[in-house]
This record gives structure tokens, C-alpha cells and sequence, in this order.
């Protein structure tokens, strides 16, 4: 607690912190923790900034602290956007479902768009992706469309790269083993 200030009319101010803890007592482990992403919408605010909602659903047996980003692209012309931060604004009890907002620029066409989004709480992550439109009228939104789930080993930007580095180790271990095997035998044979 911070308390600043001088006899009547002084100011106080008081800063609180919270840590969550999970704590296992007994037998069965710790509680399980897992979400989807149930749908993806375009929706339109009153001021005519567009935001996509996704349905996010706690799944596991612990609250989540969500945070997230969405991609845009091959939207009209092939344009591409983002990434977008996500906003949650609470903590997502078990068994709950709530809309995640997505807030974008405000010049984002209505589509259609591919979107991609990613959320996470704790090392905990899912990715989504789904075919969106935005309304042209303020204050509407488009129809929801259901998220289809993206595996997360799905990226060749890291799978290739790491399956050639284990393929080039691979062979570096077998050349090595060879290599002193052979030595070994021409030592005996000279011997």
C-alpha cells in the first residue's frame, strides 16, 4: 500500500496486487487448462471501425488470461492486415464462452478476407481461421462463420528448417560412428 499526503485533505493513494496460484492438494494432478475458437464474425461499431469477434470457449477445468492477435489476408486486391491485437477484458472462467473483440483499422475493406487468429494464455496456444466479411452500414454486424482449428506444427517456416537440421544431424552422427569404426579396425589390422 502507497499513502502519500499531509493531515486533512491529503492525498492517498493505494496500489493492490494480485497473483493467482493453483494449488494441488491430493490426489488426480493438476486441473487440465484448454480453450477453442468457436466462430469468427465481422461486425461493424457505431463509428464504422470494423472488429472481428471470436467465440472463445474455456474447455479445461482453469480461468485463462487470454491474449491474441488476428491476420488479414487475400482480402480485395490480395490485400493483407494486421496483425491486429485481440482484446478480452476479463478473465474467462471454466465452461465459459465469451466474444473476443478484434478492433482494426478503420480503412479495412469489407472483404471477403482469409483471417487467422492466434490466442494463447500461458504457453498455452490455439489458432483459427476462417472466411469473414465486414457490413458496409454502422452498427451491424456480418454472420458468423465456424472457426476451423490450425494445427500449430503447420508453419514451414519453422517445421522445414528444423526437419533439415535434424536430417543434416542425423547424418553427422552416422558419418562420425563410421568414421571411428573404420579407424578401429584399420588400428587392429596394423597391429
Amino acid at each position: 500500500m502507497i499513502t502519500a499526503g499531509h493531515g486533512e485533505g491529503g492525498v492517498s493513494s493505494r496500489g493492490r496486487v494480485g497473483i493467482r496460484v493453483y494449488l494441488d492438494v491430493g490426489p488426480g494432478g493438476a486441473a487440465k487448462s484448454d480453450f477453442t475458437i468457436d466462430s469468427l464474425q465481422g461486425v461493424r461499431g457505431p463509428d464504422g471501425t470494423p472488429a472481428v469477434l471470436a467465440q472463445v470457449h474455456n474447455t479445461g477445468a482453469r480461468a485463462l488470461d487470454m491474449v491474441g492477435s488476428l491476420a488479414l489476408t487475400d482480402g480485395p486486391g490480395g490485400l493483407s492486415a494486421g496483425p491486429f491485437d485481440a482484446r478480452l477484458g476479463t478473465t474467462l472462467k471454466p465452461g465459459d464462452t465469451v466474444p473476443v473483440a478484434v478492433p482494426l483499422d478503420k480503412a479495412t475493406r469489407g472483404g471477403p478476407w482469409h483471417a487467422v487468429i492466434t490466442m494463447k494464455s500461458g504457453v498455452l496456444e490455439r489458432k483459427a481461421e476462417g472466411q469473414i466479411s465486414f457490413p458496409d452500414q454502422p452498427s451491424s454486424s456480418g454472420v458468423p462463420v465456424k472457426a476451423k482449428p490450425l494445427p500449430l506444427n503447420q508453419r514451414p517456416s519453422i517445421v522445414i528448417p528444423v526437419a533439415i537440421a535434424m536430417i543434416g544431424l542425423l547424418a553427422l552422427i552416422l558419418l562420425t560412428m563410421a568414421t571411428r569404426e573404420y579407424l578401429r579396425r584399420h588400428r587392429a589390422s596394423d597391429g
